[in-house]
């Protein structure tokens, strides 16, 4: 998606009103998945318009809208023995998730991406790579859109405490705890404030992966801001918008300039920030 175009909670991601409103919008999130990436049904996946992949049931794959549907990419493990010298696989390979069980079949002679050794404990004699294709937007999970699912929370009326519902999302897609040590001093001079990123899992076979949503905090009940890496966001009370080659800026209020110079070094610099809790 552009950098100009402007993301709604469009059909993929959209919550029933009569969730929001009675107050359901946590337990809808935390029943649905919990996880930085989206969320397939059981699905054959194309790959150059034929049937190349069969993907489990709620494997997360990295995904974008196109004019057609969905393009996507998904992380996976085989052993080196499979891997052909042309970075391919047969039909029948199985291929699996970090945790060596599978997650879904070759349907054909399948490429890889981005093909490398695994560093991963268990699967060393594997190789981690890309698989790509392409799908529709029925074979989404409604609502495994973390930057969708903002827009809801932060448009929809609700009746108990913003700070439940913030949490509670910020749990229920994976977000990361910046540890305030490695913020930059800008952010940290600016007060009682958290940053939490989440990351395009699948987007790469390296680590970290790039930041997707990058939230900052405040005294754990309210939003100082938002960056978006893939475009403008529709977001109530906005105070003021920034895009930049980072992403985008969202601001509810007007903010000094060390503050929004504080959180751009950090957006930067967020290949080198690890979880607060690791």
């Amino acid at each position: 998606m552009g950098m100009n175009t402007p993301l709604l909670g469009t059909d993929a991601g959209r919550l029933p009103n009569r969730l929001v409103r009675a107050g359901l919008f946590c337990a809808f999130l935390a029943v649905s998945f919990a996880a930085s990436a989206q969320r397939l049904r059981s699905t054959t996946v194309l790959v150059n318009g034929q049937k190349g992949v069969e993907f489990n049931d709620s494997t997360e794959v990295w995904a974008r809208q196109t004019e057609t549907g969905y393009t996507l990419q998904r992380r996976v493990w085989i052993p080196r023995k499979a891997l052909g010298k042309d970075s391919t696989v047969a039909a029948g390979t199985a291929l699996l998730g970090r945790n060596a069980q599978p997650l879904g079949t070759a349907l054909t002679i399948l490429k890889l991406h981005d093909v490398r050794p695994s560093e991963v404990a268990g699967l060393r004699r594997h190789c981690i790579a890309l698989v790509r294709g392409t799908t529709k937007s029925t074979a989404f999970y409604t609502n495994s859109f973390p930057d969708r699912a903002l827009v809801e929370l932060l448009s929809e009326k609700r009746t108990g405490p913003f700070g439940t519902a913030l949490k509670n999302y910020l749990e229920s897609f994976g977000f990361q705890k910046v540890s305030a040590s490695k913020l930059p001093e800008e952010l940290n001079a600016a007060g009682d404030l958290e940053v939490w990123v989440l990351r395009h899992e699948h987007q790469t076979t390296q680590e970290p992966a790039p930041a997707r949503l990058v939230l900052v905090v405040r005294s754990d009940v309210a939003l100082a801001a938002v960056v978006h890496a893939d475009g403008p966001l529709i977001l109530p009370k906005l105070k003021e918008t920034r895009n930049l080659s980072s992403g985008s800026y969202h601001y509810f209020a007007k903010p000094a300039k060390s503050f929004a110079e504080g959180l751009e070094l950090a957006v930067y610099g967020l290949s080198e920030l690890v979880s607060a809790d690791e």
